[in-house]
């Protein structure tokens, strides 16, 4: 579309509007002193947004993955925004092929090659889906050939019950441990990682023992990143009970002792942490969990990862006879849908404790 506007004897203004290849507005527009000369920069006009068009429309995968992510990477998180570019660099391999002889066995082959877990070629599928699905929205593909790729078998790990013995070890290894009160906000309030790890002593109130939760702290591939809570129910006020309380007034303390010999050295800590490292750093997720790992088989609690510190959490409220919703409430999940399907076998156990307690009392 284009237009020839008069506005004076002297003075005639040719305008274009046009929507590029990768959805941005573009304008061109121009004063003539003729009619004639503004239907000639019109023309102009016509002939330039033709060139860029044609320049510009992307006709391998590659160039139609770069034109997805400059479209959705403003949208998107920075973490997610670092899985976007893994990806990507992923499909390298394949970056040449022409997007008219695109077909989904030649994506599948592409995602089964990539190397590491069934979590990473997924990732690398639902973002192919996503860009194949965007380029047949901008008419840049007349069909999606991501579409029919093979859905990727998760592997997932069985969650495995805590036993007695168990619990008691992790609570001695906790009172030795210098992380040990993080691992027991973890498996006291059942907090995610990043969660707890982005906990600040602002968002601690020990008078009316509440902790807000608002913040997660993230491994954005080789970088940390903090921002906001995985969910909007994620977002929510815990009250803390008056052990783990406690533990966290004998842990300022402690800390605020550690920054001061830091200081006596030139060693500044970051200020308003709930949980340091050594070096009054802000805790590496990955670094938490690989520790905690070592840890576990060193105490024989068995192959565990830190997540299983929230399973545990979930699984002592259960067996208090804690509803359903307000363990969700508590561990933050989008509804009580998701909490019973990841729970439901430790319910089981539960109800198994029940059963032999009230058939001993039936003498059976």
């Amino acid at each position: 579309m284009g237009s020839v506007k008069y506005y004076s004897p002297t003075e005639y203004r040719a305008v274009l509007r046009w929507t590029d290849e990768l959805g941005k507005s573009r304008t061109r527009t121009r004063i003539c002193a003729t009619k004639q000369e503004a239907e000639s920069a019109l023309k102009e006009f016509r002939a330039e947004r033709d060139k860029g068009l044609a320049q510009s429309r992307p006709v391998a995968l590659g160039e139609l993955l770069a034109a997805w992510l400059e479209v959705k990477l403003p949208d998107v998180a920075q973490a997610t925004q670092g899985q976007y570019r893994w990806a990507v660099e992923k499909l390298e391999p394949v970056a040449g092929a022409k997007l008219a002889d695109l077909r989904s066995a030649t994506l599948d082959r592409a995602i089964g090659a990539v190397e590491g877990s069934a979590r990473s070629r997924q990732i690398v599928r639902t973002v192919l889906r996503a860009a194949c699905a965007w380029g047949v929205t901008q008419g840049l593909l007349a069909t999606d050939p991501a579409k029919g790729t093979r859905a990727i078998k998760q592997e997932r790990r069985e969650l495995k019950a805590w036993t007695p013995a168990q619990i008691e070890s992790f609570k001695k290894m906790c009172d030795t441990e210098r992380l040990g009160p993080l691992y027991l906000t973890l498996a006291t309030l059942g907090l995610r990682r990043g969660e707890a790890l982005a906990l600040r002593w602002d968002d601690y109130d020990p008078q009316a023992r509440t902790l807000t939760v608002s913040k997660s702290r993230s491994k954005a591939w080789d970088s940390v990143v903090e921002g906001p809570t995985k969910t909007a129910r994620s977002q929510r006020v815990i009250p803390v009970p008056d052990s783990l309380a406690r533990v966290l007034e004998a842990h300022r303390g402690t800390q605020r002792a550690e920054i001061e010999r830091l200081l006596s050295v030139g060693i500044r800590a970051e200020s308003g942490y709930m949980f340091l490292s050594e070096w009054g750093k802000a805790l590496d997720p990955d670094t938490v969990s690989h520790k905690f790992a070592r840890l576990a088989r060193r105490e024989d609690l068995g192959d565990r990862h830190l997540h299983e510190l929230r399973h545990l959490a979930a699984s002592l409220l259960l067996s208090q006879g804690v509803p359903m919703p307000v363990i969700s409430r508590v561990l933050g999940h989008s509804s009580t849908a998701v909490t019973d399907t990841i729970y439901a076998h430790l319910a089981v156990e539960d109800l198994r404790a029940a059963l032999d307690s009230s058939s001993r009392l039936l003498g059976s």
